[in-house]
């Protein structure tokens, strides 16, 4: 049996790799909720964009033919559903949108910096730091869900939007 060296014991005032690693993880984890984010305010501009053309289409189109031969009760409606479901879509779609709070981990103000991490040991300040990633993540994640719920009922709206559009378009 071969002798082997112990390995050295971990510097009184170093991270373990345990803690490192997970420290790491947590990182990485915050930068995909955060990435994810950024995602879904590149979709709600899409479906912005996608409605916003629909709608200016249809308009060019009917508008003149509503001014110079004013149409029955169903073209109406549909124009009306078009342009109520182009409304709600670009609220929701602004609404998910719009700069929200990132929940960054930890506080900004020098002495709740010293007095939690600086002035701590070594564990209790890796304690620290984990804690307020994972209420970071929390609220990234909380942040995302909002997003995503807004994204996805604005996508309903540009399907109805293009409903509304088809069935004047038919009714026309």
């Amino acid at each position: 049996m071969a002798y082997q060296e112990a390995p050295p014991p971990a510097a009184p005032h170093s991270l373990t790799p345990q803690q490192q690693l997970v420290l790491e993880q947590r990182q990485k984890a915050l930068d995909i909720h955060i990435q994810t984010g950024d995602h879904l305010d590149g979709k709600a501009a899409t479906i912005m964009q996608a409605g916003g053309l629909l709608i200016a289409l249809s308009g060019a189109v009917s508008i003149p033919a509503f001014i110079y031969n004013p149409p029955s009760l169903s073209p109406q409606i549909a124009l009306t559903i078009a342009f109520g479901a182009y409304l709600a879509m670009l609220l929701l779609s602004l609404w998910a949108w719009m700069p929200s709070k990132s929940v960054s981990p930890g506080r900004n103000d020098w002495d709740w910096l010293y007095n939690s991490y600086i002035s701590e040991g070594i564990d209790r300040c890796f304690e620290q730091i984990l804690s307020d990633l994972v209420c970071s993540i929390d609220g990234q994640l909380d942040r995302n869900r909002h997003k995503a719920r807004n994204v996805i009922i604005a996508t309903w709206l540009l399907a109805i939007q293009l409903i509304g559009i088809l069935a004047l378009a038919l009714t026309v």
